[in-house]
């Protein structure tokens, strides 16, 4: 009996699916524009993945009529922006707007698909409808300080920001693995988000981390204003896949409030970043001085991120070897303000707060949870009138009282994709607070890299595959209030 007729497409279907899945293998582009060129229909893709993925729980030809409309429709837009411009290298393939409608609708019409094993068609599937979204990047605002300070007020220097703390770039560096902050601007980091198979990213600053270190108000106010005008003009005004976090004044909580009102009002800033560290910051952020901070978050229905940047004030100033201090200083600095706002009570005032604590890895998560339950029965504790404080109640463990903010979608975390801890923090806190971040482009400083520590992530079998989706890019969508 002869071969099905789609069988000689096989080769050139599967390399537009693993295409789709992982924009990397630039390799088979001659072979995708043969299929273009040649008219190949979508019912060739259709038959292929229905053969690839077999007796599973849902075949792919029971998608829905509509869905399958979608899909051919997508398809067939792409091969006419073919024909009429043809394509010349990969990235202007990737570039069209038609090849992302496709993607989308492809990894759409594949969402109900559920799996039985983890087989090379399964990876094709799974990587086609694993939506990835980029929690936590960054702009290097450090080069462009010249920039920067055309938005000071005139006559201002262009130190614009501190210095972080005692240590950072401050010691003697050796070996082959230096990190080294990439200078990318609005182009580049689209370039990087689609060839590591991103959809979108909210970026963080550089520089711009110690704006908790500033002491003067005046000068605090005037540098958050200059840095997300800067930040809008140079970057996010650019491309709709980045979107920025401002920077708030800390240091004066009225004019912090009027900040976060514009940036996001009028210039669309997906939220704002809270300093974890710093001198201008008055005791900490669980205060009720800042509650005014929260209380307009809640009411714009945007997220704050406390993200990790000066590492001094830890108990660390006189190690002069920088890298226990960085690995320690990241998850020391979240914790305390985690504390400072659980234990005030800020989660029970404004329940439609969203917080995220930023770049200390996720496995301090089980740690802080096992902390707090050891201290927590036996250290209850009242107000004047002898109530028991919220956060501090007889009938509820602390870890449980933690627990149940997570699973309100009030607390998230980010997490390293390396984090060898990272299924026992899913396990003890769910997987819905944490959240897929590159860092780029501080620590993964390339695509390459970066796509490496998704694929090792996709692999792992102590996560299964909803805490990977959810992890990857669901949390992300909840936590930013970006559905996309």
């Amino acid at each position: 009996m002869s071969s099905p007729p789609y069988r000689r497409w096989e080769c050139t279907a599967s390399c537009l699916i693993s295409f789709l899945a992982l924009p990397l293998t630039q390799k088979y582009f001659p072979e995708l524009l043969f299929l273009f060129r040649k008219g190949l229909g979508i019912e060739v893709f259709h038959l292929h993945i229905a053969d690839l993925v077999g007796a599973r729980k849902r075949r792919i030809d029971t998608l829905a009529i509509g869905e399958f409309a979608v899909l051919r429709e997508n398809f067939h837009a792409l091969v006419n922006v073919e024909k009429q411009e043809p394509f010349k290298t990969f990235k202007q393939f990737q570039s069209f707007k038609s090849f992302r409608s496709f993607r989308q609708s492809f990894r759409q019409a594949l969402t109900g698909m559920e799996s039985s094993c983890y087989s090379l068609a399964d990876a094709f599937v799974r990587g086609l409808i694993m939506q990835i979204i980029d929690a936590d990047g960054h702009v290097n605002d450090r080069p462009y300080m010249d920039e920067i300070s055309k938005y000071m007020p005139q006559g201002n220097r262009t130190e614009i920001f501190p210095a972080f703390d005692h240590i950072h770039f401050h010691y003697l560096e050796g070996g082959e693995r230096r990190s080294r902050t990439g200078n990318v601007g609005p182009k580049e980091w689209v370039n990087f988000l689609d060839d590591v198979g991103i959809d979108w990213t909210v970026v963080y600053p550089t520089a711009g981390l110690a704006v908790g270190r500033i002491i003067a108000e005046d000068w605090a106010i005037a540098a958050c204003r200059a840095y997300n005008n800067w930040l809008y003009e140079k970057f996010t005004s650019k491309s709709s896949r980045i979107r920025g976090m401002a920077l708030i004044p800390i240091q004066d909580t009225d004019e912090a409030v009027k900040e976060l009102h514009r940036t996001v009002r009028e210039l669309g800033m997906a939220g704002a970043m809270l300093p974890s560290n710093g001198e201008g910051i008055k005791g900490h952020l669980g205060s009720k001085i800042y509650w005014p901070i929260y209380q307009e978050a809640e009411k714009l229905g945007v997220p704050l991120a406390v993200h990790v940047g000066a590492l001094h004030h830890l108990g660390m100033d006189n190690i002069g070897v920088y890298y226990p201090v960085h690995a320690l200083g990241h998850p020391f600095g979240i914790m305390a303000q985690a504390a400072g706002m659980l234990s005030y009570g800020v989660f029970d005032r404004f329940p439609k707060l969203r917080v995220g604590f930023l770049e200390g890895g996720a496995t301090w998560v089980p740690f802080f949870m096992d902390r707090l339950d050891r201290s927590y029965p036996h250290h209850l504790q009242v107000d004047i009138n002898g109530e028991f404080l919220p956060s501090s109640q007889p009938d509820v463990m602390a870890s449980e009282y933690f627990r149940r903010h997570v699973k309100a979608g009030r607390i998230f975390v980010g997490f390293d994709c390396d984090d060898r801890g990272l299924g026992f923090a899913v396990k003890e806190a769910g997987n819905e607070p944490f959240l897929f971040a590159t860092d780029f482009p501080h620590e993964s400083f390339d695509a390459k890299h970066c796509r490496k520590e998704i694929d090792e992530l996709l692999e792992r079998d102590d996560i299964s595959k909803a805490d990977k989706e959810a992890i990857l890019a669901t949390n992300a969508k909840r936590f930013y209030g970006i559905e996309r």
